[in-house]
Formats: C-alpha cells, sequence, structure tokens
C-alpha cells in the first residue's frame, strides 16, 4: 500500500426515527469547528460524523447524534437546555451502544 490511506467506516446511510427519515453522512458540515465531531442538522435532517474518526469513535459519535435527532422528533429539544440535551445524549451513548451489540 505504501502510503497510508485514510479508511471511512460504514455507518448507516439512512436511519428512522420515530418513523421519520434521516440521512446519515460522514462528511465534515462546511464552517464547522474542528473541534466539533459530529452534528444533526435540523432542517435538512442530516447527521454528519466527521469521515476521518475511527470506527469506534465514529459510532459514538453517530449514537450521539442519533439521540439529538430523537429530541428533535419528539419535541422534547423545546424544554431541554442546549446542555441539557448534550448532557443526555452522553449519557445515552453507552445504552444505545449496547441496546446495538457496541455498533451504532
Amino acid at each position: 500500500m505504501g502510503r497510508s490511506q485514510s479508511v471511512v467506516y460504514a455507518l448507516p446511510k439512512k436511519v428512522s426515527v420515530i418513523g421519520a427519515p434521516w440521512i446519515v453522512t460522514r462528511e465534515t458540515p462546511q464552517g464547522a469547528d474542528e473541534n466539533i465531531l459530529g452534528w444533526t442538522h435540523l432542517q435538512s435532517r442530516t447527521i454528519f460524523v466527521r469521515p476521518e474518526l475511527k470506527r469506534v469513535v465514529a459510532e459514538q459519535v453517530f449514537a450521539h447524534e442519533l439521540v439529538h435527532a430523537t429530541l428533535f422528533d419528539t419535541g422534547v429539544h423545546n424544554v431541554l437546555s442546549d446542555k441539557q440535551q448534550e448532557m443526555l445524549a452522553d449519557a445515552l451513548v453507552p445504552l444505545i451502544l449496547a441496546v446495538r451489540g457496541g455498533r451504532a
């Protein structure tokens, strides 16, 4: 192989949250801060996960963003502060990964 190549680990391209479709992409959103590993764009119903992340981290980020999508689709995002939403998303990641057998 010679030169090191970046491997983009597969995540689902689409997910259904409470019956509503979301697009999942391994792209970095335009203008995203370098410290942001994932992002949920509510208007386009797209979950972004940085392509350079290793599989385990990408799956954790995807699970975190999936919580944000769920909070949006249930309307719970309207009653929780941003900090509370982040704390809840972080807290639920291990549960989501455990239910999915270690994979988001």
